[in-house]
């Protein structure tokens, strides 16, 4: 089977869609965050949490699961420092 997914940003939450998925493939896509993923929050503490995908990483990636292929595209915000500041390097 063929997945087409988009991960994104809402008010803090890291979310996937659709949402309606094998929870198998859900748990796999999330295993990859730590690869791509940053976060940062904003520069004026209101406690905003921003997930930005690490430098030079491609928006677009397509996995393999098994007999299923993932098209994932990550629609994160971009790392802006006038805005926001690094948290740590990964989320895991």
């Amino acid at each position: 089977m063929i997945y087409n997914l988009s991960c994104y940003n809402d008010m803090g939450h890291l979310m996937l869609s659709p949402y309606n998925i094998p929870s198998e493939i859900s748990k796999f896509i999330y295993s990859k965050f730590n690869l791509y993923l940053n976060y940062a929050t904003d520069n004026s503490n209101l406690g905003c949490r921003f997930y930005i995908l690490k430098p030079g990483l491609s928006k677009k990636w397509t996995y393999y699961y098994g007999p299923h292929t993932i098209n994932l595209t990550y629609d994160l915000d971009t790392f802006n420092p006038n805005k926001m500041k690094m948290l740590v390097n990964n989320i895991g």
